[in-house]
């Protein structure tokens, strides 16, 4: 009986040893208990609309993330830019040219009503002399006698004022930006690596001191630089 008694006995220890040390963590894995839908939640993104990368990406940024900028005309969507126009060559074009300007970004403004007639995308044949009389000074800035510059993306924006519909001037501005974009490469071939376009409607118009729009100044097209 006493022999039987102590074989219980031992048997109930091992049991328990063997419950107890089924309890402990596995060593092994140290991995946090994550459900899989948790695990599974990362997403992407979204692209904005309007934008058009013509290098496909060789040279590209992301297409429509602003610094936050604000001077009343227009920070255009876009990021802050370096200054190629620092350069004295481009600096004396556009001041002697009018129709060029620089905003507060550091991007070039060209008066949309120079490129395009009226409620047209198509560059008109002073528009095009304008843009190539442009060009010569704006790639001289850009680019070193070795071809190399410092710039890795140039985004053409196209601008209207705040007549007709935003889905129209959203049209309107893309369609002139992506002319101004492919005459640019006509014209300069080595710029497809570097180019994009964007519609930017009239989200960002040119504002007077009284705070109206002004109509003729926020029909533009924009060379804005990283």
């Amino acid at each position: 009986m006493r022999r039987y008694l102590m074989i219980v006995l031992v048997i109930a220890a091992l049991v328990i040893s063997a419950l107890a040390f089924s309890s402990f963590p596995d060593p092994g894995d140290d991995s946090p208990d994550v459900p899989e839908t948790a695990a599974a939640s990362v997403g992407t993104a979204p692209t904005g609309t309007g934008f058009f990368n013509f290098g496909g990406g060789l040279h590209g940024g992301d297409d429509g993330s602003s610094d936050g900028s604000s001077d009343g005309d227009s920070d255009g969507g876009s990021r802050r830019t370096t200054a190629p126009h620092a350069d004295s060559k481009l600096g004396r074009f556009i001041e002697d040219n009018p129709h060029v300007s620089t905003d507060d970004r550091g991007a070039i403004t060209l008066d949309a009503s120079v490129l395009f007639d009226f409620d047209s995308a198509a560059l008109s044949e002073g528009g095009k002399e304008s843009v190539k009389s442009f060009m010569e000074v704006y790639m001289e800035a850009l680019f070193d006698s070795n071809g190399e510059t410092e710039v890795t993306q140039i985004t053409v924006e196209g601008h209207t004022d705040t007549v007709g519909s935003r889905a129209y001037n959203q049209n309107l501005s893309e369609e002139r930006a992506y002319a101004v974009m492919q005459y640019c490469i006509e014209l300069h071939p080595v710029l497809k690596y570097y180019l994009a376009a964007k519609g930017c409607a009239d989200d960002y118009p040119v504002l007077n001191p009284d705070g109206t729009v002004n109509m003729s100044a926020s029909r533009r097209v924009c060379f804005v630089t990283e």
